[in-house]
């Protein structure tokens, strides 16, 4: 379940920020009884223990001072809105403190909010802390690590035996709310993306990916993406390939679309829900083509740019139809191609024709697509893992760097870590698990979004 590649604190030395070196003091800005959130949608029972010792019971528009613990009972949850204008959602069954606060819009420099999380879990996303000015002011602190947080959405987990519990439940594959929309289920050789937005560089297998990656295979390479619908795209060796739009979730399938761009070198493509439910939805482009699935019928089509299958795809091109019905768009023509026939485009303006049988590699049969065993559950976190108790963390946007006892790791966005209990060895996660992706509390809360912008 663990991912590999934990960087040594040797490696990460550049990352680890002041604060983590120091023992954590509140600042003399921090007057007692200075308000720093206040409470909003309130939901069930939640108990305040002021720093005196007195117990209130929240509720909504409650003042939350620095030092206030904040306990949520069973069923039962909070959003806590900072005046930096962070925001922050509290699980049922949690406990969590304000250890320190201090934002001053003209004084940057002098930010510092400081959290604890002594039980249950939490989402937040951050405020002008932690993206302007002292970029160690924003940490997050736990019994079992430390966590660095800059400019991010993300996810806690302090796990008992309550997490394992959550793990073994049948959650429906929705979207996650940190926007991956598949895994890089089998790579042999090199797989780098080219992001609008997060971090770039090389792939590994189970990796996450998102709309607008433009993913590129190098040469004696090839990837097999599984989106989270279970469509299936093979990329071949020197080949390039863009996410344009894509939308799925399995409780309303007929909702979903799905746009991809071959922009160079070749792809074998396998249709899943999203094609069963709206085939109308789910299209390849090319420079000189359009592919629109024509049937609810499971399709399979292969696709290859110029001779070789690693050329740009503004020349030409082929369609072979393994299974299923596709149209093929291109000079202002349309031509329906069914199961085992190909389709050829002999350049810019050209229109689609019928042709002899193509094929895209030397070793077609070798590389199917739908041929390679893959278990949803265990791609997308909803096996029924052993849940190892410990702290958990996810990423759903920007990036955090997790502290255990002076090991450093750094998270990034579609990214989990875990912190075991009885460890002083941080670990990256193959997969983030289940009950961080689709907790019911967490996944899908509303946060104001922009407010920072």
């Amino acid at each position: 379940m663990m991912m590999a590649d934990l960087k040594t604190k040797h490696e990460m030395k550049r990352l680890i920020p002041v604060f983590f070196t120091i023992v954590l003091v509140l600042q003399a800005t921090n007057v007692c009884g200075q308000t720093v959130a206040n409470m909003q949608k309130l939901d069930g029972v939640v108990h305040v223990k002021h720093a005196s010792g007195a117990i209130e019971m929240g509720h909504d528009g409650f003042e939350v001072v620095v030092g206030d613990i904040i306990t949520t009972e069973n069923e039962s949850s909070v959003m806590l809105f900072f005046t930096d204008n962070s925001q922050l959602a509290l699980r049922s069954g949690s406990i969590f403190q304000v250890k320190a606060f201090h934002y001053d819009e003209a004084k940057p420099a002098e930010d510092n909010l400081a959290i604890s999380l002594i039980k249950g879990g939490l989402r937040t996303l951050t405020g002008f802390i932690g993206k302007r000015g002292n970029r160690d002011a924003y940490r997050l602190e736990s019994a079992t690590a430390t966590m660095g947080i800059r400019g991010t959405d993300y996810t806690v987990r302090l796990c008992e035996a309550d997490c394992q519990t959550d793990q073994e439940k049948n959650y429906l594959i929705a979207p996650l709310p940190s926007e991956v929309i598949g895994r890089i289920a089998e790579l042999q050789g090199e797989l780098s993306s080219v992001r609008t937005k997060g971090k770039t560089g090389a792939f590994e297998q189970f990796q996450a990916f998102f709309v607008n990656d433009e993913l590129h295979v190098g040469s004696n390479s090839h990837a097999l993406l599984i989106m989270t619908d279970g469509t299936r795209i093979l990329l071949l060796a020197d080949s390039v390939l863009k996410i344009n739009q894509y939308f799925y979730e399995q409780a309303a399938p007929q909702s979903g679309h799905l746009v991809l761009e071959l922009i160079q070198g070749g792809a074998r493509i396998v249709s899943g829900q999203i094609n069963d439910s709206a085939p109308e939805n789910f299209q390849v482009l090319t420079k000189l083509a359009t592919l629109v699935s024509n049937d609810r019928e499971n399709l399979a089509i292969d696709i290859k740019c110029g001779q070789t299958g690693k050329a740009g795809c503004d020349g030409e091109q082929s369609v072979k139809v393994r299974h299923g019905k596709v149209l093929v768009n291109s000079a202002n023509l349309s031509l329906p191609a069914a199961q085992d026939a190909s389709v050829l485009l002999a350049g810019s303006n050209s229109a689609p024709v019928l042709a002899e049988k193509v094929t895209v590699s030397d070793n077609d049969d070798e590389l199917v697509p739908e041929n390679v065993p893959v278990d949803m559950k265990v791609l997308f976190g909803m096996d029924n893992r052993s849940v190892p108790t410990g702290l958990y963390a996810a990423v759903n946007d920007g990036r955090i760097v997790l502290l255990q006892s002076g090991n450093v790791m750094e998270i990034n966005k579609g990214e989990s870590g875990f912190a075991p209990e009885e460890s002083a060895i941080p670990l990256k996660l193959s997969i983030t698990p289940a009950f961080l992706d689709y907790d019911p509390q967490l996944s899908y809360v509303n946060f104001v979004r922009g407010l920072c912008e």
